[in-house]
């Protein structure tokens, strides 16, 4: 069984990450998976999903007709492009954010949203993206992801941790209003003021961290998971500012690894996290996050406890179940064998 995921770029993403390791664990149970993009195979993943590079989309959906197989788009710009190429009922459309989100003009937003009503099968890893979907009389297949838990989990035992802080950011300017890189800088600052031992650790795609002067700041680029992970287990907190996500998989990623998370409310993070709970989720300013962060790290019995509770959720999201549902929803099949109709 051939099945084709259609990508833009291969940049550091973590929507593209996702793709690959479906696209990967697809591999792993039989089926003949690629992916066709304008970028080369990406170096940042570890992965043997074969890549092919096209110069233009047009380029890439003239050979996408020559394809006996699923293919599925993974993003609005990919989306008309499959459902001109696809073979009937063999195109799909991975829904991971409803991208209106994205953008501001009113233009663009009704074009994303035009492509969601596309013939295609839509398949979505978000409870949120789903019901933004269904909103708009559209519905959809939800499978979920999942986390690597080879990788992100506890190694390290709260008490034996450093009074430390890891935060997901900066991000380029495009994205840097979405995922709170001001208020990140700001939080961190104030923070950095507050409490003279605390230490804060960044990462993203980006090579250059926060515009903050502090010797007890640090930005890692292009960090890899195995390298987040190691950080994540040495932290007492992870802090993500971000105003939208279609889910959050960093914040997973974190409480995989016993990290007690102070997130604000970005939509798709609040899925998972109950304020409280397994988490604080806290009002977007500097203060209240800050406070926040101070209050976590003078009390090791509460993040000793958010931090065991996050493990538990973050264990709910597994990538066995979610490929699972993967095929069974490409295949217009119940997971059990029974089919079902999108």
């Amino acid at each position: 069984m051939k099945i084709t995921f259609v990508l833009k770029t291969t940049e550091m993403a973590g929507g593209i990450r996702v793709v690959f390791e479906l696209a990967q664990r697809l591999l792993a149970r039989g089926w003949d998976s690629q992916v066709y993009a304008l970028d080369g195979a990406p170096e940042w993943i570890d992965s043997t999903v074969p890549v092919r590079k096209f110069t233009a989309f047009p380029d890439l959906a003239a050979a996408l007709t020559q394809i006996e197989g699923e293919i599925v788009a993974t993003l609005w710009r990919t989306a008309p492009w499959v459902a001109r190429s696809a073979n009937p009922g063999r195109g799909h459309y991975f829904v991971q954010d409803v991208e209106s989100h994205l953008y501001t003009d009113s233009a663009t937003q009704r074009e994303v949203l035009e492509t969601y009503r596309l013939p295609l099968r839509r398949i979505t890893d978000s409870l949120w993206v789903q019901g933004e979907l269904r909103g708009q009389g559209i519905e959809s297949r939800y499978v979920g992801l999942g986390v690597n838990h080879d990788t992100f989990y506890v190694s390290l035992p709260m008490a034996n941790r450093e009074r430390l802080v890891v935060a997901n950011g900066p991000r380029r300017a495009s994205w840097s209003h979405l995922k709170g890189t001001q208020l990140l800088t700001d939080t961190v600052s104030v923070l950095l003021q507050a409490d003279a031992k605390v230490q804060v650790v960044t990462f993203s795609p980006e090579a250059s961290g926060l515009p903050v002067n502090s010797d007890r700041y640090l930005h890692v680029p292009g960090a890899s998971d195995s390298t987040i992970a190691k950080l994540l287990n040495r932290a007492n907190c992870f802090l993500t500012t971000s105003s939208h996500e279609g889910l959050g998989l960093p914040a997973l990623e974190a409480m995989a690894c016993g990290c007690a998370v102070v997130a604000t409310a970005a939509d798709g993070n609040l899925e998972y996290l109950r304020n409280g709970e397994n988490g604080f989720v806290v009002e977007r300013t500097p203060a209240a996050l800050a406070g926040t962060v101070v209050r976590l790290l003078d009390s090791p019995l509460l993040a000793t406890q958010l931090g065991a509770d996050g493990v538990t959720t973050a264990g709910r999201y597994r990538w066995e179940t979610a490929v699972e549902l993967f095929e069974a929803a490409v295949l217009d099949r119940e997971a059990g064998g029974e089919s079902d109709n999108v």
